[in-house]
């Protein structure tokens, strides 16, 4: 019999956008938001909202995607209770899966890994009657009700519960001969979301021992009224978007594309502290972001304006952009690019090319007169233009008298290196010899 007309269906029409969601629930998405590498789980009660939020999630993600990989195509998700009917079909990072109420326990944990690694270039996984992959960067996202609600903190009113005791709360919804090391392979690769009749547990994605954060909500429902009024109609089959679907959709991709930008400078930071790099050389710190302002701006301020929007201006407030700093930004950028274009041939080294010969060093001569000096300066220092410069000239103006008193005379020329008058032939014979043979040379050069 073939089964080919009965695999999962593509929704592209999915109005519940994030923004139908209460702020409390927006808040604990914002800090476990990492789904383009990470999946999500939703555990708990019925009759809560898990449904249409992992469908909202999923939807939010792959607009997002959409924008963010230039991607041609119409985002939609997939929705089925059994794994095997996602097979047949190659994903792709505009099309999320989402396992709704489908039995995790019933799975092989090497299924169940491979159907939430969203990190890995391509997951894989074997079904009944053929096989299904996944590509990196395609949310997915699991719902189903398995959990220990007895595994909880001793107060209510504490914010967080020890890890030990959400491991035991999450435990009964994966296979039972699942080991610790496959829990915490799942803990890897999804974020948590599970509500109990008391509380609210989320945990973002990763291998750890953390306190787990909890907000205290008898009974949670996760849709606002307007959500659950959407959400009723899709129920009914009713296709027909909302008049303002357009502005509700443009207000959750402003706050998605928040939260990514939030995710992306925390993983730079981690990087950066894995390499030993100080935070200092990065422009802003993730730390910057108080929790919750992301959600908080998306609830006080209006929806962003729409291309093709019937809004009038006076519904929004108009996007302002600094746009003489982009400007200054962009000349300095092409300024510096057209710097190093022009410089690029002075840092080209040819292997190949012998090396230039040496260039005569000339040593600084200190008693040398500059070549540019006029004539009319040399006058005034008393040097002549037509002959070369000597700072050991006598001056002319030198009567024979002076001359005779400092030793000299006046019929030759001045020498500092004159050997005395009265040095007797056998003083000079005896300490020239003496002098030269002290260094080791003979009078010829030769060595005795």
């Amino acid at each position: 019999m073939s089964t080919d007309g009965v695999l999962a269906k593509k929704e592209f029409d999915w109005y519940v956008c994030l923004n139908h969601y209460e702020p409390w629930v927006l808040e604990i998405l914002e800090g476990i938001w990492d789904f383009d590498i990470a999946s999500l789980v939703l555990l708990g009660e019925p009759n809560c909202g898990k449904s249409p939020l992992g469908r909202s999630v999923l939807m939010a993600q792959r607009r997002h995607n959409k924008t963010r990989f230039a991607v041609d195509g119409n985002p939609c998700i997939r929705t089925t209770t059994e794994i095997d009917f996602l097979r047949g079909e190659v994903g792709s990072i505009l099309m999320g899966d989402y396992l709704d109420d489908g039995s995790l326990k019933s799975l092989p944990m090497k299924v169940v890994k491979a159907l939430l690694d969203v990190g890995l270039y391509e997951a894989m996984a074997w079904a009944r009657w053929g096989a299904t992959k996944w590509v990196a960067n395609e949310p997915r996202a699991v719902a189903d009700q398995f959990y220990n609600p007895n595994s909880k903190c001793e107060h209510d009113f504490w914010p967080s519960s020890t890890f030990q005791e959400f491991y035991g709360m999450i435990r009964p919804a994966f296979n039972e001969n699942a080991s610790e090391a496959e829990i915490n392979a799942v803990f890897k690769r999804a974020a948590f979301l599970v509500n109990s009749r008391t509380h609210v547990y989320y945990r973002k994605a990763g291998v750890n021992e953390d306190l787990v954060q909890r907000k205290q909500i008898v009974n949670p429902e996760y849709l606002t009224p307007e959500g659950k009024k959407l959400y009723g109609l899709y129920k009914s089959g009713h296709k027909e978007p909302p008049a303002n679907h357009a502005e509700n959709i443009a207000k959750e991709q402003v706050w998605v594309e928040a939260v990514m930008k939030k995710r992306f400078q925390e993983r730079r930071e981690r990087e950066a502290e894995d390499q030993g790099m100080p935070l200092g050389f990065l422009t802003t710190t993730s730390s910057a972001i108080a929790a919750g302002t992301i959600t908080a701006a998306m609830h006080s301020h209006p929806a962003p304006a729409v291309l093709g929007s019937s809004s009038s201006s006076s519904d929004s407030a108009p996007l302002a952009i600094k746009k003489e700093i982009f400007e200054k930004k962009k000349k300095i950028f092409h300024f510096k690019a057209g710097r190093l274009a022009g410089r690029g041939s002075q840092f080209f080294i040819d292997l190949d090319m012998p090396s230039p010969p040496p260039k005569p060093v000339r040593l600084p001569d200190a008693f040398m007169m500059p070549d540019d000096l006029d004539e009319d300066v040399l006058e005034d220092m008393g040097e002549g233009p037509g002959r070369p410069t000597d700072d050991f000239d006598m001056p002319d103006d030198f009567g024979p008298d002076v001359l005779e008193d400092m030793g000299e005379d006046p019929g030759r020329p001045s020498n500092a290196f004159d050997m005395p008058d009265d040095f007797g032939e056998n003083v000079l014979e005896e300490d020239m010899v003496e002098d030269v043979f002290k260094f080791g040379g003979g009078l010829d050069g030769d060595e005795d």
